[in-house]
């Protein structure tokens, strides 16, 4: 059986085969086919806008610390607290500072430093560059005085997520596209939403949609990539739709002149659960009502608020039950191994001590970002 490339179409051979996630893998995908593109059209349609919306979708990706193929999630840039500090987010949404920060003062002849760094070598470095303008500094010294504190960050951080534009919308154009010829096993109706791809230019087959009734029904933990692809004999088109992180949805004209056999499909992975389930969409529009639609709305917005803001609570109920578990074993090991390690027996005192210590640090974790006599973290 002879497989082509759908852009370029040549065979695709043992040499030219590419694995094509139909769902970006950096966003979670699972779903993918070794027979969609060669490996060169496949680097080129990641080059030139696959990267971008996989970039813009990169924090919800960290935040809910989705699972990929290959390493972490990149650095999450452009947080910001309330107080004007720069916030970078790591894998899971961990907060981390974007910079270190470097006060020096002098008073009665003295060089008085406050150093905030994010590791010991970067401590280092930094008292290297200073010692060349204040040569009586003690690196050593200060090293070794240096504290190395974990503490709780005490007040919000804001990050502004956008998705949209140009090679965004044409790499969701391809992630129906992409299905759509999984399913069907054929390219030739598709040939004009093809082209517009490898061109590379702005199209409007791909348009932000949220529906006031929803499309289906969303279980109470679910977080799902689904992509929908649905033809109309009535119309002649097919229509895809595509949702990412069951938050941001979009509409696809995949073909507006279809006599084909009838499609409909629909493909669902639940993030959290890790399993593709099943839904019921029925999606039927025609391609007028479709053309007549903007790119987006003013009105989507109190919607996309609303989908962000369940997602961004479920996150956090995973992310709090995580840290929960982890504040526990870190407060047995310092007990057990760090305190008491060389003990041979368990005694009371060993267990008065891990309990003061976990509800100590409980509290502390139940009252982060909260006014409070305590140190908002520990040593």
């Amino acid at each position: 059986m002879n497989i082509i490339c759908y852009c370029c179409e040549e065979q695709i051979t043992e040499e030219t085969s590419s694995i094509e996630h139909i769902l970006p893998n950096a966003i979670g995908g699972k779903l993918k086919s070794k027979e969609l593109l060669c490996k060169d059209c496949n680097s080129n349609f990641g080059v030139s806008f696959d990267s971008e919306l996989t970039k813009q979708l990169l924090f919800l990706s960290s935040f809910l610390n989705v699972k990929r193929d290959r390493g972490n999630h990149p650095k999450v840039k452009g947080g910001k607290t309330e107080s004007g500090i720069d916030i970078d987010f790591l894998s899971g949404g961990k907060p981390y500072y974007a910079k270190p920060s470097v006060k020096t003062t002098t008073k009665n002849n003295e060089v008085v430093l406050d150093i905030m760094a994010r590791d010991k070598k970067e401590l280092k470095q930094i008292l290297k560059g200073l010692s060349r303008k204040h040569p009586q500094i003690d690196i050593e010294e200060i090293l070794s005085k240096s504290i190395e504190e974990k503490a709780y960050l005490n007040e919000p951080v804001k990050i502004t997520q956008t998705i949209g534009g140009a090679k965004a919308l044409n790499a969701i154009t391809k992630v129906a596209l992409n299905y759509c010829i999984y399913k069907t096993k054929s390219f030739k109706p598709f040939t004009t939403t093809i082209n517009t791809l490898k061109t590379d230019s702005k199209n409007e087959l791909s348009k932000h949609y949220h529906s006031d009734k929803p499309l289906y029904k969303k279980i109470a933990q679910e977080i799902c990539h689904i992509i929908h692809i649905q033809s109309n004999k009535q119309n002649k088109n097919v229509i895809g739709y595509v949702e990412f992180f069951s938050s941001y949805s979009f509409i696809i004209l995949l073909s507006d002149n279809y006599d084909g056999k009838n499609i409909k499909a629909t493909y669902c992975y639940d993030l959290n659960s890790k399993k593709e389930i099943k839904k019921n969409i029925n999606l039927k529009i025609a391609t007028e009502d479709f053309n007549t639609l903007p790119i987006i709305t003013p009105d989507y917005y109190p919607i996309i608020t609303n989908k962000m803001d369940r997602i961004i609570k479920i996150g956090l109920k995973e992310q709090n039950d995580k840290a929960l578990s982890n504040l526990i074993s870190k407060c047995v090991d310092d007990i057990w191994k760090v305190k008491y390690g060389h003990e041979e027996r368990v005694t009371k005192q060993m267990i008065t001590k891990l309990s003061q210590h976990i509800a100590m640090e409980f509290v502390k974790f139940m009252y982060r970002g909260k006014k409070t006599t305590a140190n908002n973290g520990y040593k």
